[in-house]
This record gives C-alpha cells, structure tokens and sequence, in this order.
C-alpha cells in the first residue's frame, strides 16, 4: 500500500500548477472575468528502462465566466 505521492506524481502536479498560473495570470490581464477554473493533466511514462520520463503530457484547461474564446485560444 502506497502512503504518499511519486515523484512523478509531483512532477505532473508541479507542471499543471505552473501552466495554471501562467493561464490564470494572462486571463486576467486581457480582463476576462473567470469564474471557474479547472485542469487536468495526463502523463504518460516512457516505456522500457530508467531513466522514467514522461512521453507525452496532456493538460486540459476548463474556464467558466465571460471569456472571449479568441483570447482563451491564444
């Protein structure tokens, strides 16, 4: 039974903490009134030996509010 969080784990929430922010912060500098925010982020391992590292990470943001979907597809 695992108690704790992988590294790998940690590294995937770090990844989608930092995008968030940056997501966040842009959001709010072209004035978009968000009121909800939601990611998810889906990582997937390279196969075969170690070093493990991440093939291919998915992220996903979801916004609610008054967005301009021209600005959120920047």
């Amino acid at each position: 039974k695992e108690l704790g969080v992988t590294p790998k784990e940690l590294v995937a929430a770090g990844l989608g903490g930092c995008t968030a922010m940056d997501v966040i912060s842009l959001m709010n500098k072209h004035k978009q009134d968000v009121k909800e925010f939601k990611i998810e982020v889906d990582v997937e391992p390279t196969t075969g030996g170690h070093p493990i590292a991440f093939a291919k990470a998915d992220i996903h943001f979801y916004l609610t509010g008054t967005i301009d979907a021209a600005i959120a597809l920047e």
